[in-house]
């Protein structure tokens, strides 16, 4: 999952001092089910659980999908929503970074992942309701012209 995530990710879309989040890699290793340490060393898995560990990592299964087809530029396992957000924002208040962008992104359709609008933030609009369903509203207005 780390190589996966490595390969992705290339040392411009990561924050400088930062480095992969373990927890959230963990969290999807620890998704997946391994057969006990056997004679031939280390924990291996068998066919079905790794079908079964792909379907539930959707980001995963686009990946290695990828890995299948010719190598083209702008593979779909290796895209990455592009996320759009002011330039008044300090990125480090966004909770939407890279590498969840591009799990969720794997569990939608390719035109549903290119790009993702940061409508609100309670650091920039405040905390009102009335602001933050404006901003919905207002994308959602914008969406239906175009």
């Amino acid at each position: 999952m780390i190589s996966v995530l490595e390969t992705v990710l290339s040392p411009k879309d990561t924050i400088i001092g930062d480095s992969l989040p373990e927890h959230a890699v963990q969290t999807f290793i620890n998704a997946a089910n391994f057969i006990p340490a056997s004679e031939c060393g280390g924990q291996r898995m068998s066919f079905e659980d790794f079908r079964e560990w792909c379907n539930l990592v959707p980001s995963l299964k686009k990946f290695l999908g990828s890995l299948l087809t010719s190598p083209v530029t702008g593979i779909s396992g290796r895209k990455i929503p592009q996320l759009l957000y002011s330039e008044n924002i300090n990125p480090s208040l966004l909770i939407m970074r890279k590498e969840y962008a591009w799990h969720i992104a794997g569990a939608l359709q390719q035109e549903e992942a290119q790009a993702w609008a940061l409508l609100y933030n309670n650091s920039v609009h405040g905390l009102s309701f009335n602001t933050f369903m404006g901003n919905l509203a207002s994308h959602c207005f914008a969406a239906d012209r175009n």
